[in-house]
């Protein structure tokens, strides 16, 4: 009898583990996530100064040297938010943790790729959604 209370005790500390480690996991990507949202706002403004400017002025060239770290800035934050968006789909596809997941609502994330049309602001998924991650079910 005491030998299954300890074995009882220490599976629910596993699934306690592994629901945690998700938990971590998504939040650190909605972090990241809003982060790009960030950047890609930053960006944007930056492109409407641009439109609004009257061309070849010092300004204009100084928006373009901005444009282009601010660029380089986004770049890397979408890179880092893909790194954490592939570290949780890989954590939550492994064996039992696909199978909790699944009870606990935990979707499969897509990953970010560059917004083509520049016009609403916001990174966009692979299928062309908005990025923002929704949390899980309850």
């Amino acid at each position: 009898m005491d030998m299954a209370l300890i074995v009882g005790a220490l599976f629910v500390l596993y699934i306690a583990a592994i629901y945690n480690r998700l938990q971590h996991l998504l939040h650190v990507v909605q972090e990241r996530t809003a982060n790009v949202e960030v950047g890609a706002l930053g960006r944007n403004t930056l492109l409407e100064k641009l439109a609004d400017g009257t061309g070849r002025t010092p300004e204009h060239h100084q928006l373009l040297i901005q444009l282009a770290g601010v660029e380089q800035d986004l770049l890397a934050r979408r890179e880092s938010c893909n790194a954490d968006i592939r570290a949780y789909n890989a954590y939550r596809a492994q064996i039992p943790q696909i199978l909790l997941s699944r009870i606990a609502g935990f979707r499969r994330i897509d990953f970010l790729i560059p917004d083509r049309t520049l016009s609403a602001g916001r990174p966009r998924t692979e299928d062309g959604t908005s990025a923002t991650v929704t949390p899980m079910r309850r």
